[in-house]
């Protein structure tokens, strides 16, 4: 069984236009998503953050 995150990954590279979610401000695509992760996986690299190391994340409760 594949994890969410495989799926997500396989979509982003196979399927980049598919709609993965939206809000009524704004549609993200597969392709999006992947784009957007990858950057910021890269932003914590460049912090020399490794597994296992914790990050907190302080959002609104919107899509954004």
């Amino acid at each position: 069984m594949k994890s969410m995150l495989d799926a997500c990954r396989g979509h982003g590279k196979y399927k980049p236009d598919a709609l993965c979610f939206s809000s009524p401000q704004r549609h993200w695509r597969f392709g999006d998503l992947e784009s957007l992760s990858n950057r910021l996986a890269q932003a914590m690299l460049d912090l020399e953050l490794v597994p296992g190391d914790r990050v907190a994340c302080l959002t609104k409760h919107t899509a954004q």
